[in-house]
């Protein structure tokens, strides 16, 4: 890969054989890959308190039926 560094940007390279542009900011790179890393945790833990509230309103339902019925 024939890699030619642009002028006025530094974190930017322009390929020669197919004139695509590369991004060389490792350090955004890593930022990105963290906030997305997060952002799955955060999803996952909202699901997760999703079926909590969920179950805990079966539970709530279940015991008002056992008082009904006692």
């Amino acid at each position: 890969m024939m890699l030619v560094k642009l002028e006025n940007e530094n974190s930017f390279a322009k390929n020669l054989i197919n004139n695509s542009l590369i991004n060389n900011d490792t350090s955004a790179l890593s930022e990105y890959k963290s906030k997305k890393r997060m952002n799955n945790k955060m999803n996952e833990l909202q699901s997760e308190i999703n079926i909590m509230k969920s179950d805990i309103a079966e539970i709530k339902s279940l015991l008002h039926q056992l008082v009904k019925s006692n």
